[in-house]
């Protein structure tokens, strides 16, 4: 297609405006999409639950026991058969001193071994010293070695 120079400007006109919609429009789909997909509430959740889990998590742990206790309650008091805690608190924490113990456990018998890898060594590096002196011991004070037909 060949234009002439009275239909090229308004060509480039209409070419120009129809880029600039362009744009608009997808500016304004991009910062819809952002406002939808809102990143720092979910930022703002990942840090929460990051700092605050430990603390979090035992208060959970104790709500599901209060929870559990009044379940328990009300299933005796109306006579249906009780509903158990998961998980009692108490064998929370016999697991966790069991889990405790098994580490310290561990790391003495880890020590145990380096140290006795260390002796090992060191046993070693003394032989060697004496196995390495004895010759220089033998030699007269001169430097030369004596032999027999000397």
């Amino acid at each position: 297609m060949v234009f002439g120079p009275k239909r090229l400007p308004e060509m480039m006109r209409s070419a120009g405006k129809a880029f600039r919609m362009f744009q608009t429009e997808s500016q304004k789909a991009v910062a819809e999409l952002r406002e939808a997909v809102d990143t720092s509430d979910i930022q703002n959740d990942l840090r929460k639950i990051v700092m605050d889990e430990p603390d979090e998590l035992a208060r959970k742990a104790e709500e599901r026991a209060a929870a559990a206790a009044a379940a328990n309650a009300a299933a005796a008091a109306a006579s249906t058969p009780p509903v158990l805690d998961p998980i009692p608190p108490h064998a929370a924490k016999k697991t966790a001193a069991k889990k405790t113990a098994a580490k310290k456990t561990a790391a003495k018998k880890t020590a145990a071994k380096k140290t006795a890898a260390k002796k090992t060594a060191a046993k070693k590096t003394a032989a060697k010293k004496t196995a390495a002196a004895a010759p220089l011991a033998a030699q007269p004070p001169g430097g030369y070695p004596v032999t027999e037909d000397t």
